[in-house]
């Protein structure tokens, strides 16, 4: 039987599924369509016969969550391959194709995104396998999905033909076509040999290199480089920093894709989505004869088309007469948008970012737990944090100094350059400009005594800087 290493690539942190997605906590690691997080449907999704475990490219920043919940999913990934820097994913396919190609030049790599919805997983697994056989003569397999709709936030694929079907089955591939107008959006549709451009790739490891070689060679260097001097640590690969920054961000569409002449396409019509944004995840839920999709504590009265979601327990979400509306409450925050702007939610992100708010990025929690003394000069601020299982803490740099106390249970506190492990009673400081996470690693919850300092000669905001959760 074929073998194939599935690559998964989850370093994204995506904005149009704010804020539920934020950079603390990305769409990959979250619970957007039923109990498992997108990340963990996808680990299971290319598992049992026929599958090696699989290899994750993620970063450091989420590292911690990409372990416990393979953990959680008891999937067992072969390597953690952990990227310094974002550099789109040209980079971080090369870097797995020659990580794999260490041992085995002719394995076959599925490259896929993490953060995908593929309802019908074995229908998917079977498509795989079709291209299974070009994959290993040399060819690079790209999957296309047959489109439903005129979709304008998607690439597309053209084929040489029209199909006399959708049936799996590869395929001459014509071009790339780059996310479209309108217009030319509902010709495409209307052609019928167009697909949409799910990102997932079938090739061996041998086959990349020599596209990357033939097509973006100024990536060689650095990449090889950056693994040479990888650290590796029970099965986590953390690339080096230095080479890593030469190489260019790029995506492996421009890179090499658009430009290899020994690509096929594979149809797929048995339901995919990229969960792009919050009218995409109202496409994939199950709404009531109205239209409408609750998540929560929520009432809606004659509500139509709308997604609801209240994501705080006691937190009452009521909407009165809505039609094609997303609302979406938090703790710290809550999102109103009309579904056909549901892709300027990236936008409203952006702008938070320009005002420094911190829910821009992490979840802030409630600033009036804070206790306050002053001594010496100094204002300390102080509270209890309780931190519960694959739930992780975000200090940005620009936090005042910080200690952390461990009260119960067990903590890594990650910094740039080294992992720190706590247990009860052992404590850590964090300087200002130094960011930090701070990860639970136990079923149990983590409580921490964390103490910010201030100088008394510098202005002291109303309350300590807020810190971000990232929680599932």
């Amino acid at each position: 039987m074929t073998q194939i290493t599935p690559v998964l690539l989850c370093g994204g942190s995506g904005t149009r599924l704010w804020p539920v997605s934020r950079k603390a906590m990305p769409k990959q690691f979250t619970r957007l369509l039923g109990q498992d997080t997108l990340y963990q449907a996808a680990l299971t999704r290319l598992s049992g016969p026929g599958w090696e475990a699989p290899m994750v490219v993620t970063s450091e920043a989420y590292l911690g969550m990409a372990c416990d919940q393979a953990v959680a999913a008891g999937v067992v990934p072969a390597d953690f391959l952990v990227e310094p820097s974002a550099r789109n994913t040209a980079p971080a396919i090369l870097a797995a194709a020659l990580h794999l190609a260490a041992t085995d030049p002719d394995a076959l790599l599925l490259i896929a995104p993490s953060d995908h919805a593929i309802p019908d997983a074995r229908a998917f697994r079977d498509a795989v396998m079709v291209g299974a056989g070009p994959a290993r003569n040399g060819q690079i397999v790209t999957f296309g999905i047959c489109p439903t709709r005129a979709e304008t936030g998607y690439g597309w694929l053209e084929m040489t033909e029209v199909p006399d079907d959708f049936a799996p089955r590869p395929m001459s591939l014509a071009g790339f076509v780059e996310k479209p107008h309108a217009a030319r959006a509902e010709q495409m549709l209307a052609a019928g040999r167009y697909l949409w451009n799910a990102g997932i790739f079938l090739a061996s490891a041998q086959t990349l290199i020599t596209a990357f070689e033939t097509h973006a060679r100024g990536l060689m260097l650095p990449v090889r480089c950056a693994l040479a001097d990888a650290t590796h640590r029970h099965g986590i690969v953390r690339l080096a920093s230095g080479p890593w920054a030469r190489a260019e961000d790029i995506s492996v569409d421009y890179a090499v894709m658009e430009r290899a002449d020994n690509l096929c396409v594979v149809p797929f019509s048995a339901g995919w989505s990229d969960l792009g944004d919050w009218n995409a995840i109202w496409r994939e839920g199950s709404s009531d004869e109205s239209g409408v999709i609750i998540d929560g504590d929520v009432t809606a009265i004659d509500c139509h088309d709308s997604l609801l979601r209240s994501e705080v327990s006691g937190l009452e979400l009521v909407g009165v007469g809505l039609t094609d509306i997303v609302a979406v409450a938090m703790g710290d925050t809550v999102l109103i948008a009309h579904r056909d702007r549901a892709q300027d939610v990236k936008e409203a992100v952006a702008r938070l970012k320009a005002r420094e708010a911190a829910q821009a990025e992490g979840f802030v929690t409630d600033a009036d737990q804070w206790s306050r003394t002053e001594a010496e000069g100094m204002q300390y601020a102080s509270r209890c944090v309780q931190i519960t299982q694959s739930t992780e803490k975000t200090v940005p740099a620009s936090a005042p100094e910080t200690r952390w106390t461990v009260l119960a249970g067990r903590a890594f506190v990650s910094f740039p350059n080294e992992v720190v492990a706590l247990t009860k009673g052992t404590s850590v400081s964090r300087q200002q400009g130094v960011a930090a996470q701070i990860r639970n690693p136990d079923n149990a919850p983590l409580v921490l005594l964390e103490v910010q300092e201030h100088r008394l000669t510098q202005k002291v905001a109303e309350h300590p800087t807020p810190f971000a959760i990232a929680a599932e």
